[in-house]
């Protein structure tokens, strides 16, 4: 069941991230959104020897929040 979270928040969390935006720089900021999340849920994995696959689902969450609160 983790692994319908993971796929679902890779594939739509950065695209409602990003949603106003258009262009090449939505783009761009929807690849950097998704990336940052990944990248900072494997790293809080590995250090906190916490479960991969729900720790990147809760950090996608909130570095897409994040970038969604300073998109305005």
């Amino acid at each position: 069941m983790v692994g319908v979270y993971l796929v679902f928040s890779a594939l739509i969390m950065p695209a409602l991230a990003i949603n106003q935006l258009s262009g090449r720089k939505a783009l761009t900021l929807g690849y950097i959104a998704g990336l940052a999340g990944l990248i900072l849920g494997l790293v809080l994995s590995s250090l906190y020897d916490l479960p991969g696959g729900a720790t990147i689902v809760v950090s996608l969450a909130i570095v897409c929040l994040v970038f969604r609160f300073f998109q305005r």
